[in-house]
């Protein structure tokens, strides 16, 4: 008396599943229209009429010998009957929906109107084009998904921001009272570390910022796409880059200096204007480099080796959401024979460098 799962049955098991009370849930039987006599006039001309209930003549169908079947779903337009492999199974096979309306296995996209497993529906996979199968009233999606995390960047944000210029603020009030080369550069690179996590903190501060305007308008889920391939995010992701690139630079030249001086601590060597300059290049240098990486992404001729996702245009009806590289080149060469190596990706939108 086990009941089944008929989220994963379909055609003629998830007929006499459901219509037996054999389904766990609240899954309907989708037979409503018995197959009476006068229904679906244009098929099964051999069909033999019988009485059934003593009201209303019904009709079979002869297999084979003696053996009869009225194993029919009847559409709802009274025109066109199939068989029960045929209903329940995401195709609409009569032409009016019938024979999925009261399936509880599916999950119909608003837009197209196609049909795809209730189970790929919420499962973070874009299957719809539309992408209603990840954006209703079930599931959806923001830049952070939980209130942890939203509350820990705006904090980290308004923190790194703040923290970040009183740090250079100071320090820059106190370069005139350097006595030599070694404690100027010290001081130049903390504040070149805190420009760097500042950049971060503007990052973390736009990301929370442009989510709290999605969760109020409800907009990002279905956006979500076009976002990751706009002029705005990729500016973030630079920004981003910039940052923790320059953090990162900095904090290993502070370490080296500081190591110099550990092992040099008689050397004091004077501030020239010479020695200034250098220090100057040295720190546009670090900015320059960290620049560089975050922006190499973002060049056509280069954007290809950082690609993590492909998204085309749904007019093209090619592929569904986001793949990636490697997926799309193994179905395309699946469906037209062998990719070239080193093929460029065909002409798409967006490229996604950061996200």
């Amino acid at each position: 008396n086990a009941k089944l799962d008929c989220d994963h049955v379909y055609g003629e098991l998830y007929v006499y599943t459901s219509c037996n009370d054999r389904c766990t849930g609240t899954s309907l039987c989708p037979l409503r229209n018995a197959p009476r006599l006068q229904t679906c006039p244009g098929q099964f001309q051999d069909r033999v009429g019988t009485i059934a209930d003593n009201k209303h003549i019904m009709f079979f169908t002869k297999l084979r010998g003696n053996i009869y079947n009225n194993r029919y779903f009847v559409c709802d337009n009274l025109l066109v009957c199939i068989d029960y492999s045929q209903v329940c199974d995401l195709v609409d096979n009569c032409g009016d929906g019938s024979d999925e309306k009261f399936c509880t296995n599916h999950f119909q996209c608003v837009t197209s109107k196609k049909y795809i497993p209730h189970v790929k529906k919420c499962d973070v996979s874009f299957d719809c084009p539309d992408l209603s199968d990840e954006c209703n009233d079930e599931c959806t999606a923001y830049v952070l998904d939980n209130l942890v995390l939203k509350v820990s960047s705006w904090i980290i944000a308004v923190s790194a921001i703040l923290l970040n210029i009183c740090t250079i603020t100071n320090n820059q009030k106190t370069l005139k009272d350097c006595k030599n080369i070694t404690t100027l550069a010290n001081k130049v690179l903390i504040m070149v570390v805190s420009f760097g996590d500042f950049l971060v903190g503007l990052y973390l501060f736009f990301i929370s910022l442009y989510d709290f305007i999605g969760y109020l308008d409800q907009s990002y889920c279905l956006e979500q796409i076009k976002w990751m391939g706009s002029f705005q995010c990729y500016c973030l992701g630079v920004l981003s880059t910039i940052g923790s690139q320059t953090s990162l630079f900095s904090m290993c030249a502070l370490s080296l200096i500081r190591l110099n001086g550990v092992r040099n601590v008689l050397n004091t060597s004077e501030i020239t204007f010479k020695r200034v300059m250098m220090l100057i290049l040295f720190v546009g240098l670090l900015v320059a480099c960290s620049t560089i990486i975050a922006v190499l992404p973002l060049v056509n001729k280069f954007e290809d080796y950082f690609v993590n996702g492909v998204y085309f245009s749904s007019d093209l009806k090619i592929f569904t959401g986001v793949i990636s590289k490697e997926q799309m080149l193994n179905i395309l060469e699946a469906y037209y024979g062998r990719v070239k190596e080193g093929t460029h990706c065909p002409p798409h939108r967006p490229l996604f460098p950061y996200h």
